[in-house]
């Protein structure tokens, strides 16, 4: 039990990886568990993205953000063991031992939709009763201190709704369908059987195999509104020296500025990953 448990969350991990890279390219934090994520909503980086307030809570005049169509590039190449995981599911997937280690494994998000607010909308909106974001909003330096909040504030949320090809794998003695039958089951989700060219015509390649396709359309990524930039002090601790965070600049997020902080965050911080 215990070793299948570290292995589902080795397999987690592994996907976040995956995900985090993928979405870091855009200024974009992806999204493991949906959970209606909104524009406005502020999650807390230093505390694994605890949510700390609702966008009715801080934002109550930000009103609603119109919806607008948009793409993501490519797929993304995964494992067979994060085929539940692309779906939101917690449990590990996988064929036989032979046949995950050859399978190919994309996934991809269509139909994507994007909501997003500007600094000025979100600053305009903070209400009173939200204080603490003020210097998030205002752009200030602010002293930090270990165990207190780094509060992101949510400007950009992307929803799409996700399909999973998966590649027949030759000399296997695997039908396919039947493998993927009790996972599309339980969620539901539609098995779409492609030949070659079919996979070719969607961007899969030349390869038999199954499509995943899911109708729901969920938030996948998050992008913050403002970001901080970490200062960081040398400190003397028990007879040696360690970089420690002593305060946060606060700055209006930008192509490429927070692209950086997000590099940043994924060494100096847990995972930046949103779980709702």
């Amino acid at each position: 039990m215990i070793k299948a448990d570290r292995q589902r969350s080795d397999e987690v991990q592994a996907y976040k990886a995956v995900l985090s890279e993928y979405f870091r390219g855009i200024d974009l934090l992806p999204v493991l568990v949906s959970a209606s994520q909104r524009v406005g909503d502020v999650y807390d980086a230093a505390n694994r993205w605890a949510f700390l307030s609702s966008s009715s809570d801080c934002f109550p005049t930000l009103g609603k953000i119109p919806e607008s169509p948009s793409s993501l590039p490519d797929t993304i190449e995964i494992r067979t063991s994060q085929i539940g995981s692309a779906f939101g599911l917690t449990k590990l997937f996988s064929f036989s031992a032979s046949a995950s280690n050859a399978a190919t494994v994309k996934l991809k998000f269509t139909d994507v939709k994007v909501r997003r607010a500007s600094q000025m909308a979100l600053r305009s909106a903070l209400c009173p009763a939200c204080d603490y974001l003020k210097p998030v909003t205002s752009g200030e330096m602010a002293p930090y201190a270990s165990g207190q909040p780094l509060p992101i504030v949510v400007g950009t949320v992307l929803t799409a709704k996700r399909e999973v090809f998966v590649g027949e794998v030759e000399g296997a003695n695997l039908d396919l369908t039947a493998s993927l039958a009790p996972l599309a089951a339980s969620l539901p989700l539609e098995v779409i059987n492609l030949n070659p060219a079919m996979s070719a015509a969607l961007g899969y390649g030349s390869t038999s195999g199954c499509l995943l396709k899911s109708d729901t359309r969920l938030p996948v990524a998050i992008g913050p509104a403002f970001y901080p930039k970490l200062i960081f002090d040398r400190v003397q601790s028990s007879g040696s020296q360690a970089d420690e965070l002593v305060a946060v600049e606060w700055h209006d997020a930008n192509r490429g500025a927070s692209k950086d902080w997000l590099s940043q965050a994924a060494e100096t911080l847990p995972s930046p990953t949103t779980t709702g």
